[in-house]
């Protein structure tokens, strides 16, 4: 479900591993439908040469609080890695793998406090489940034979013991599922010269001082909080309220939680128990598979309340600034031993890059989601320079940034097009400098 993005419910078990399951790790690659001007892409202009890969990655799904639905209480996921392995060659090696690599290089790598994955029987709150893990190690596969030949087996060339090749913002979540993802992606060698390296997404911290911009500190702690909880934050109300207010009458929601809690609450009913929960009375959850669709639809439509703002795009520009500083001068480096290079995030941080860079967010930001720039050169030709190309989950959009609609060539953009689009945003913002310059961003 949280994969896909849309829940289509299965019902045969077998061997101890629910379909759903199966169908998870066996077809990981996203099929959200976007309603992006998106497509696939067209074949890059003959003699452009793929240079350098930037990938944001959305980390795996996690469990949420055991909150009552109603009355009926979240049944617990199990943590268990033991009936999994078998769908997948490669996760038989992930437990084996990642134990010989803490044992190795815990003490170097900067995850001095990181754990493979929960050690109980079942889930608690915010832990991954096994078959989340395993579908990031099959996310890892695809971007793999994706990028084989071309960016990814480089790495091998890279004189340095310390692949620089992942960041991630603190939290085990976001470790386990990085770990994951570049166990798909290296071989057992490469994995082991890893050099996991964290990332601060709050602009404030980021800068390692209290910076120039206490407003946009507050602002994002309240933004944040309005997301999570998909409150309504500007003047004009979010219209999908009263959308959800009718849907919630129906389900009997008494006490308010987001469309996302719901569905964190119910999906283990449908998804792993294949079932509908009753009491002793015999009164029974009334949700359907229709239903669990209208609340991701609601939380699609919030995402584009907000990423349609421009007073939220401007704070998302002034927010991101330190991210994008960091990300534009990683593309200009000329000596780059890693040509590739992964940072996994949350969804909220995700929601600000896209509406900083003017992209539309129109659908539910599932886990596992990629925004993914590949940069190309052609440097004997009239267009030399650096273009980019923009994917999300898989899509092509490079033609929904702005300042690309005239710069388009073949799917690409001049990267200097994106940076100025980012910079006016930032220039225009009310929310403080933070001490940067345009020049320095």
């Amino acid at each position: 479900l949280l994969i896909h993005g849309r829940f289509t419910r299965q019902s045969n078990i077998d061997s101890g591993v629910t379909s759903y399951e199966r169908h998870e790790l066996e077809g990981l690659q996203p099929a959200v439908t976007t309603t992006h001007n998106s497509h696939e892409g067209n074949p890059v202009p003959p003699g452009t040469v793929l240079e350098r890969v930037h990938v944001l990655l959305v980390s795996a799904p996690r469990t949420g609080a055991h909150k009552p639905f109603g009355k009926f209480p979240t049944p617990p996921t199990p943590c268990n890695f033991t009936h999994i392995t078998e769908l997948s060659e490669k996760s038989q090696l992930y437990s084996q793998t990642l134990q010989t690599y803490l044992a190795m290089r815990k003490s170097k790598s900067g995850l001095h406090h990181f754990k493979m994955t929960s050690e109980a029987d079942f889930c608690g709150e915010n832990d991954v489940p096994p078959t989340a893990l395993l579908g990031m190690v099959k996310l890892g596969e695809v971007f793999a034979k994706k990028y084989s030949g071309k960016v990814v087996p480089a790495l091998h060339t890279v004189p340095e013991e310390n692949l620089k090749i992942v960041r991630s913002v603190a939290g085990q979540e976001y470790f386990q599922s990085a770990a994951a993802f570049l166990h798909g992606l290296l071989s057992e060698k490469q994995f082991m010269r890893v050099d996991f390296q964290k990332i601060e997404s709050h602009v404030c911290r980021g800068l390692g001082s209290p910076c120039w911009c206490d407003g946009i500190c507050h602002i994002d702690t309240f933004m944040q909080k309005a997301y999570r909880d998909e409150h309504d934050v500007f003047k004009d109300p979010d219209t999908v309220f009263f959308e959800r207010k009718r849907l919630y009458d129906e389900l009997r929601v008494r006490d308010y939680q987001s469309a996302k809690q719901l569905v964190l609450s119910v999906t283990p009913w449908l998804c792993e128990l294949k079932t509908i929960p009753c009491d002793g009375n015999q009164q029974c959850l009334s949700i359907s598979n229709s239903h669990v669709n209208q609340l991701l639809t609601a939380i699609g439509k919030h995402n584009q309340y907000l990423s349609a703002n421009s007073l939220f795009a401007s704070y998302a520009a002034a927010d991101t600034r330190t991210y994008f500083k960091n990300m534009f001068a990683w593309f200009l480096e000329k000596t780059l031993p890693v040509r590739f290079r992964v940072d996994v995030v949350d969804d909220f941080f995700l929601l600000k890059v896209l509406a900083a860079l003017g992209i539309p967010v129109l659908d539910h930001i599932f886990p596992g989601s990629q925004l993914v720039i590949e940069q190309y050169v052609k440097a004997k030709s009239k267009r030399s320079g650096k273009f980019w190309r923009i994917l999300y989950n898989g899509d092509v959009i490079t033609e929904s940034v702005p300042s690309c609609v005239d710069e388009l060539w073949h799917d690409l953009c001049g990267s200097d097009a994106v940076r100025t689009h980012v910079e006016s945003l930032v220039e225009g913002s009310m929310f403080g400098d933070c001490g940067y310059t345009k020049d320095e961003l």
